[in-house]
C-alpha cells in the first residue's frame, strides 16, 4: 500500500516538478492521522501546511472531519483547509480581524494575521482585504433606563475608530476594508461569498486547561458556512 500510495504521489508531483518546483514526497503510515500530521509538522517546521476538505449537501455547508478540528486545535503552523473552489485569475485574499480584542484574542494576533495575508497577496498576485464585524446592543441587552440610540451610536462609534486606527499604517484602500454591522457567523460567509473571496485568514487562540480552539467568535458557527478556503494562524508561541 505504501509503495501504491508513493507512486500516486510521484505521479501528482511530476507536473509540478515540470514547472521548476522543488517537490518532495513523504508517505507515513499512522494512527491517528492528526497525531501523525502534527508530528511530520513538528519535524520539518513548514510555512504553512494545507489539507482538503469537502462540501456536502445540497447548501453546498462544509463538514469539517474530526481530523480538520485536531489539526485546527493542534497543528503548530498555519493550516490551509482547502476546498473544492476554482481559483481566479486576481484571488483575493480576506483577513479576519478584530481590534478591539473583545473576544479575548492577543492584540499582536491581528497584526501577525495581516503580515501573513499580505505576503500570501502578494505571493499570488492577489487583493488583500480586511473585514470586522461586531453587533450593537439591542435594547434586551441594556437596562430599561439606558438611552439606547446613544449606545448604538457609541458602539458603532468606537468599532469605526478602532477600524480605522488598526488600519492606518497598513495602507489598505477602502474598497478593499469591510467594516459589517452584523453577527460574525452571518458577517463572513456573506462578504466573502458577495467578493468572490479565494481564501479567508483568521486567528486562533488556545484556552488553557479547556484543550479546544476558539476562532474570535466564531468558533463552529462559522466555518461550514465560509465558500471559500480558509487559512488558521495562531500567535507566535502557541
Amino acid at each position: 500500500m505504501l509503495e501504491r500510495l508513493h507512486h500516486k504521489l510521484e505521479t501528482l508531483a511530476a507536473p509540478l516538478r515540470d514547472r521548476d518546483l522543488q517537490v518532495s514526497i513523504d508517505v507515513a503510515w499512522d494512527y491517528p492521522l492528526h497525531e501523525g500530521i502534527v508530528r511530520k509538522v513538528k519535524e520539518s517546521q513548514p510555512w504553512l501546511v494545507a489539507k482538503d476538505t469537502h462540501h456536502h449537501g445540497v447548501l453546498k455547508r462544509t463538514i469539517l472531519t474530526n481530523t480538520d478540528w485536531h489539526l485546527i486545535r493542534d497543528c503548530p503552523a498555519p493550516l490551509l483547509l482547502v476546498k473544492p473552489n476554482p481559483v481566479t485569475e486576481d484571488p483575493k485574499v480576506f483577513i479576519a480581524v478584530d481590534p478591539l480584542h473583545v473576544h479575548d484574542k492577543p492584540a499582536r494576533l491581528d497584526n501577525e494575521l495581516l503580515k501573513f495575508g499580505g505576503e500570501l497577496a502578494a505571493d499570488v498576485g492577489g487583493e488583500l482585504h480586511v473585514v470586522h464585524a461586531y453587533m450593537v446592543p439591542i435594547e434586551l441587552m441594556v437596562p430599561e433606563a439606558t438611552r439606547i440610540n446613544e449606545i448604538v451610536e457609541k458602539t458603532r462609534r468606537v468599532h469605526r475608530d478602532a477600524f480605522t486606527e488598526f488600519l492606518k499604517p497598513h495602507g489598505i484602500p477602502d474598497h478593499q476594508a469591510h467594516l459589517i454591522e452584523s453577527p460574525v457567523d452571518e458577517a463572513l460567509p456573506e462578504v466573502t461569498g458577495k467578493k468572490g473571496a479565494w481564501v479567508i485568514v483568521m486567528g486562533a487562540i488556545s484556552r488553557g486547561g479547556l484543550e479546544r480552539v476558539f476562532i474570535g467568535s466564531t468558533a463552529e458557527r462559522v466555518l461550514d458556512r465560509l465558500p471559500c478556503d480558509v487559512l488558521i494562524v495562531k500567535p507566535g508561541g502557541e
